[in-house]
């Protein structure tokens, strides 16, 4: 709405916002059985040095499914996400060798979502803002993660 005011195209701004608010009630119609089953999706970032938990103020889907951000180690990654249904997981160019090293391990392998194969691995490029282009993308690629993974 923001920019609606700012390019004085407010009407505009309006009619993305509802047809946003639209499209995600009928990718929840399509998905009553995570939704209301209480599932839970992990959005998981390695990069070069750092592994991160992200939620709603980050990009990368989280603005459609959470809030918040951490900064984790390896070791807590069982705490941190065995209770994940579902992993979104990202790996930034100078965090390929780490993701690599941490996909080989047993922390990461004995995750549930790992051992049911419900990770999807977004790109970082893709996923990164919250724009309306954006979140429209992710919001179709989130789904239709969801809606193959059932």
């Amino acid at each position: 709405m923001e920019l609606g005011k700012v390019l004085n195209k407010e009407q505009e701004a309006k009619e993305c916002l509802a047809d946003f608010t639209a499209k995600i009630a009928e990718k929840k119609q399509a998905l009553p059985d995570v939704i209301d089953s209480g599932k839970k999706i992990a959005i998981f970032e390695i990069t070069g040095k750092e592994l991160y938990l992200y939620g709603k103020s980050y990009g990368r889907g989280g603005a459609i499914l959470y809030d918040g951000r951490a900064s984790i180690s390896l070791e807590a990654l069982p705490e941190m996400l065995s209770d994940a249904d579902y992993l979104m997981l990202g790996i930034r160019g100078e965090g390929a060798d780490q993701g690599k090293d941490i996909e080989s391990k047993s922390v990461w392998k004995n995750l549930p979502a790992v051992k049911a194969a419900k990770v999807y691995q977004y790109s970082i490029d893709d996923f990164y803002f919250q724009d309306p282009i954006a979140l429209t993308y992710q919001l179709e690629r989130i789904s239709d993660f969801l809606i193959s993974k059932k």
